[in-house]
């Protein structure tokens, strides 16, 4: 009877009654040098700034690389000298153990069947200085382990795969948290100073939906309805959907029975018409302050245009066409933007 080979390390398996008086070899070479070798054997891919490609060959147990060689049945390999960027191991597409130690210049090594410039199936990546365990199915390389080697710096993009517990850790042991910023702060932006353990400071925004989130500012304010109309400066603060704005205070001669003031950012604009109330005794209205102790009382509204338009006693056109009128007392207003 022929000799046959096993389907996945090429061992020679021996026909009943075949190599009598001399089976001996075959035996030792299968177990001593292909079963050793498939366990723990050794083996230094030398890289050249090239792919490079392992083998296993029927009845063949040479270890000195090449295409009529079995390095391929090696279970350890040593991938060392130049790799720039990305480099590939072709393994023999059969069912096998590997342990691949990216020992190489600088660059991955990709991990797959097929032959150089061919590539099939799935391929494992071995970050530089990383050692991967992987189990070759036949068709694809599949990762079961790996070490993570320190990373000392890190410079241009990062991204971090997707996946069940996904996390990055700065300075201290992952949580559970996509970030988790223990030691040391987030800072985003030129010249900030870090504000301690798990803060983010943002020095241009955080957008959401191409909307900043947080935004703080002051604007010129216009006062229509008193005599030339002065301006003033006011303030303003967005955090999400709700917004802040600070009139400052300026009361002059009136020329109208209305009161209104333009000016505010186009950031601070309201989805829809709002009513808010104002402070006792913070207005003017005919010289004298408006509240409860003269016996009325003002509120005001913003509409989607920006525009604060006063009400004295319920009535846009209440207001005292002469005499001061005004704000006497800055103050604050708080609405939502949505």
């Amino acid at each position: 009877m022929a000799e046959t080979y096993s389907s996945n390390l090429q061992l020679t398996l021996i026909g009943t009654g075949d190599l009598a008086g001399s089976w001996g070899g075959v035996v030792n070479n299968n177990i001593g040098s292909g079963l050793e070798t498939a366990i723990t054997g050794y083996y230094n891919v030398v890289y050249a700034s090239a792919d490079q490609q392992v083998y296993i060959n029927n009845n063949q147990f040479s270890n000195i690389g090449g295409a009529s060689s079995s390095d391929g049945r090696n279970m350890y390999f040593y991938c060392s000298g130049t790799n720039p960027s990305s480099q590939y191991l072709y393994v023999p597409a059969n069912q096998k153990l590997y342990v691949v130690n990216n020992a190489t210049s600088a660059g991955v090594i990709k991990v797959s069947n097929g032959s150089i410039g061919s590539p099939s199936g799935t391929a494992v990546t071995v970050p530089n200085g990383t050692i991967a365990l992987v189990y070759n199915d036949g068709t694809n390389i599949n990762l079961i382990a790996s070490s993570s080697p320190a990373v000392a710096s890190l410079t241009g993009p990062v991204t971090i795969a997707a996946g069940t517990g996904t996390s990055l850790t700065i300075n201290g042991v992952a949580g559970t948290a996509a970030l988790n910023v223990q030691t040391t702060g987030i800072s985003i932006g030129t010249g900030l100073t870090d504000q301690g353990a798990g803060t983010l400071n943002v020095q241009n925004g955080i957008y959401l939906g191409g909307v900043n989130q947080f935004q703080n500012g002051s604007f010129t304010a216009t006062y229509t309805g008193l005599v030339f109309s002065p301006t003033a400066t006011c303030y303003y603060s967005i955090a999400g959907k709700s917004c802040t704005v600070w009139l400052s205070s300026t009361a002059t001669a009136s020329n109208s029975a209305t009161f209104t003031i333009t000016g505010l950012p186009a950031a601070c604009y309201p989805a829809r018409n709002q009513y808010f109330p104002v402070p006792d005794a913070a207005m003017y209205n005919n010289g004298l302050y408006v509240g409860v102790a003269n016996g009325n009382g003002a509120y005001g509204q913003i509409n989607t245009s920006g525009v604060f338009t006063f009400l004295y006693n319920n009535n846009p056109n209440g207001w005292s066409s002469t005499n001061v009128k005004g704000i006497g007392s800055g103050f604050a207003i708080t609405y939502l933007l949505n």
